[in-house]
């Protein structure tokens, strides 16, 4: 399951760079105002934008973002799944 999910996460950041995801936070981090806070924490954004002031490889940004993303997705499972347990014994969560 977890590899499923990754292989997904994966196929989810080829499309985003194929649709300009890159390209994107360049035009960001390149306005005057920069990325804002919220976008510089974005899953994604903060990696790429590290790679645009060539502080790591593309290949390495792009891994570690999915690996956030990866743990980002399994917590989100467990706060479900734990909140649906919760429901279910009518306790709260």
């Amino acid at each position: 399951l977890r590899e499923e999910l990754t292989d997904r996460i994966r196929l989810r950041y080829r499309r985003q760079m194929g649709d300009g995801f890159l390209e994107e936070v360049g035009a960001l981090t390149s306005s005057p105002e920069g990325l804002s806070r919220t976008a510089r924490e974005a899953l994604g954004y903060r990696e790429l934008a590290a790679h645009l002031r060539d502080e790591c490889s593309l290949d390495d940004a792009l891994d570690l973002a999915i690996r956030r993303t990866r743990r980002f997705a399994v917590r989100q499972a467990v706060t479900v799944a734990r909140d649906r347990t919760a429901a279910e014994a009518g306790t709260p969560a």
